[in-house]
């Protein structure tokens, strides 16, 4: 049986495919993260970044799984490939809500808590001049699945990095905050702390 499903906001994504942009939604980790993305791509095409699995028969089995019904998969080493697909007018979900460290990362609040996070947003808006919308998606009390394009980021990306990235984090934020119980709390998003600063866990 269809699961029921309502899609709200595609008009900004038919916007921005009328200008001949790509467009990044940005996402979080919730508890139903894959299966709306299977229920999103029944809509519009879309392709996804993803982090590889250690283990490579889960890794295998979930790229082949995904393959069913995105039209690519990108892990965060294959930059170029994305931004060409995004300036192709490509749709690519990514949900840079993990904790993040290394040099592509900077301490920007989440919940007014300095989480390390990804700059990729700002990089890939920046080399490909796609517009980045919020994509909400949250399971209702009657089971059935709200999916919801927000407007894209006005003035994105700017030239502060660290700017553009906390903006993502207030986005994502705004996403939490509707279904709390539903994000996915267990990935330690305040694992790594700025130097000199204690422990959350």
């Amino acid at each position: 049986a269809a699961i029921p499903c309502r899609v709200e906001g595609l008009e900004h994504l038919a916007r921005a495919r009328a200008d001949g942009r790509g467009v990044l939604l940005i996402g979080g980790h919730f508890s139903h993260l894959e299966l709306c993305a299977r229920l999103v791509s029944q809509r519009i095409r879309i392709a996804g970044m993803y982090r590889v699995m250690d283990n490579p028969v889960f890794e295998r089995a979930v790229l082949a799984a995904r393959l069913h019904y995105a039209d690519a998969m990108f892990t965060k080493d294959e930059l170029r490939a994305t931004v060409k697909y995004l300036k192709r007018g490509g749709t690519v979900w990514y949900a840079p809500d993990q904790d993040m460290r290394g040099k592509e990362s900077v301490f920007v609040p989440f919940f007014g808590i300095a989480a390390s996070t990804i700059t990729a947003t700002h990089h890939l808006a920046r080399l490909s001049g796609a517009q980045v919308m919020p994509f909400y998606h949250r399971r209702e009390a009657d089971g059935s699945y709200t999916l919801r394009l927000e407007a894209p980021l006005a003035d994105f990306p700017s030239t502060d990095v660290a700017a553009d990235t906390a903006r993502v984090n207030t986005a994502i934020e705004a996403m939490v905050r509707e279904a709390p119980s539903q994000y996915l709390w267990l990935h330690k998003r305040f694992k790594t702390r700025p130097p000199g600063t204690p422990n959350v866990y």
